[in-house]
Parts: C-alpha cells; sequence; structure tokens
C-alpha cells in the first residue's frame, strides 16, 4: 500500500492535501486499496474545508476590551477580528460575510 493510505486511525489527523489525494484516487481506474476508516475521515477533512467557503456573519461584541466601540467575532472558531474587515478569519480561514 502506498504511503500516502497509511491508516489515520486518529480523527482530524489528516491533512486537506491528504484527503484530495485519497478522494481523487478512487476516481482512478487504477485499482486501490483505502481502509474505510481513512475514507471516511478524507470526506471528513474535505466536508469541513468546503463549509468554511461558504461565507457566515461574524457576531458582533460591544465595547471589546473599552478599545474598539464594536469588535467582530469569527463564527466558526471566535477569533476576535478587529478593526477592518477581511475576506476570511485569519486563525481557521472561514470565509465571511460583511454585508448588511
Amino acid at each position: 500500500m502506498n504511503d500516502h493510505f497509511a491508516d489515520v486511525s486518529k480523527k482530524g489527523t489528516m491533512s486537506l492535501t491528504l484527503a484530495l489525494i485519497v478522494l481523487d484516487r478512487l476516481n482512478t481506474t487504477e485499482r486501490i486499496d483505502v481502509a474505510r476508516d481513512n475514507l471516511v475521515e478524507a470526506v471528513r477533512v474535505v466536508s469541513a474545508a468546503a463549509k468554511k467557503q461558504v461565507p457566515r456573519r461574524p457576531s458582533t461584541i460591544n465595547n471589546y476590551c473599552g478599545r474598539y466601540s464594536t469588535a467582530k467575532k469569527c463564527p466558526a472558531c471566535g477569533f476576535v477580528i478587529i478593526p477592518e474587515p477581511t475576506h476570511c478569519c485569519s486563525n481557521c480561514g472561514q470565509a465571511l460575510d460583511w454585508s448588511d
């Protein structure tokens, strides 16, 4: 078996790159053996990454640390974003929706 497909026994240990390799190999005509746990983990990793591409509205924090009248918090990880809007959270990569 290829080293790319070594058993990923702990949830959350597979990288997005490896998950894409696992899923991409399933689309080839070449026979490969992928452990069921690896396939399940690959689908979970790719699904989580895809969900982060859907923009979500950050929540508002009023009077943050007494320095800012308002700050925003990432809806995925809770990272505080101040004061300028960005396209995505610099902590977790969640796409952000700044529309009113």
